[in-house]
């Protein structure tokens, strides 16, 4: 299904970069030509959409939960994701400042 000529590592990492830009795994999955569930596998985290909501459940979940080894494994959880959209956002705003000097000049 995918180009022959990428490999899969290539693949991964291009994966990587369309999350950051904020791409979801459908629209991963088709530019790639790649099914949905291979291109969320390859997937460090998850789109920015997948990771607000996972970030908003664990939170919810949070705070109803008794159990203190749960609520530490949850926050954790929650923190990869909001690290991840950090990351991501950082990335972005470095491509809209490129963008913005190329199209001033």
């Amino acid at each position: 299904m995918s180009d022959s000529t990428m490999d899969k590592g290539a693949l991964i990492e291009k994966a990587n970069k369309m999350a950051r830009q904020g791409r979801t795994v459908t629209e991963i999955s088709d530019e790639l030509g790649i099914s949905w569930h291979e291109a969320r596998s390859y997937l460090k985290a998850t789109s920015w959409h997948g990771a607000k909501m996972k970030i908003t459940n664990r939170l919810k979940k949070l705070a109803c939960e008794p159990n203190p080894e749960k609520r530490k494994k949850m926050a954790e959880e929650a923190d990869r994701y909001v690290d991840f959209l950090f990351d991501a956002a950082k990335h972005l705003r470095g491509q809209v400042d490129s963008a913005r000097k190329a199209l001033n000049r």
